[in-house]
């Protein structure tokens, strides 16, 4: 649970540079324990793996607190982060089963970035749920797409058409 510590040559003075500001323990164990959460670890485990590789002990409570502290700083960084991405998409959408009920998951990626434009849960595949879904879609990449390659579900059609058809731009 070390930092280093650095010394300016021209000036003499001590110093921390760190990544993760604002915490007494080491902020690689910081950023293993998220790397190890978001690949689908539990709390338990990850305090198991830092007593067994680097004999550190730490509470799992520690561990909760620190992905609750530094998500939050990730959503609102990324949040900031505008894509670029092209304007041809693929748009699919799956059954999905959510305690024990079916459900749609729609996705909406670009074709060059694989970038995630759209993502959203629904009960049925309505073309009001496509809508809402391309509309979020339209939203995070900022404007209309030329092409947009689907599974041929008609609401697909059909909400393209009502989302981003105008007398303008033509089918």
């Amino acid at each position: 649970g070390r930092k280093q510590r650095y010394l300016c040559k021209d000036c003499n003075k001590r110093f921390i540079e760190d990544v993760v500001k604002n915490i007494k323990g080491n902020s690689e164990f910081v950023v293993k324990t998220l790397d190890l959460y978001f690949k689908g670890n539990s709390y338990r485990a990850i305090q198991d793996h830092f007593k067994q590789v680097y004999d550190f002990k730490i509470d799992s409570s520690t561990l909760y607190r620190w992905v609750i502290r530094y998500c939050k700083i990730m959503i609102t960084y990324t949040e900031k982060l505008h894509p670029r991405v092209s304007r041809t998409w693929h748009t699919d959408e799956q059954m999905i089963k959510v305690r024990g009920m079916e459900r749609w998951c729609w996705n909406t990626v670009d074709r060059e970035t694989k970038f995630l434009l759209a993502n959203q849960v629904t009960s049925a595949k309505y073309i009001k749920d496509a809508r809402r879904h391309f509309r979020k879609a339209k939203e995070v990449a900022g404007f209309k797409p030329k092409f947009i390659i689907t599974d041929g579900l008609s609401a697909y059609k059909k909400a393209a058409m009502k989302e981003f058809l105008t007398w303008r731009i033509p089918k």
